[in-house]
């Protein structure tokens, strides 16, 4: 996670001991953290694989986090459609 602090940190992101910025969902009301990934600056570290190394630790995560968001979703999905 040394990748994603030094990514935030870059990027501005806010102190450690802040309270994260949440957000409802709308039909459940349900409060999430809201997560971004900043601007695309914060990407561009240079061509090579070695300059590229610490961003990959950074997708995979985000990228897990997007397929639990899915199957969140889908669960809910399911159980509204059962419940008519």
């Amino acid at each position: 996670m040394m990748a994603a602090a030094a990514l935030s940190s870059r990027a501005g992101a806010a102190n450690p001991g802040d309270a994260p910025i949440m957000r409802k969902i709308p039909s459940s009301g349900e409060d999430l953290p809201v997560i971004g990934l900043g601007t695309s600056r914060t990407f561009e570290v240079g061509e090579s694989a070695a300059e590229r190394a610490p961003l990959k630790e950074v997708l995979e995560g985000f990228l897990r986090l997007r397929r639990a968001s899915d199957r969140h979703l889908a669960h809910v999905l399911d159980r509204r459609a059962r419940a008519g």
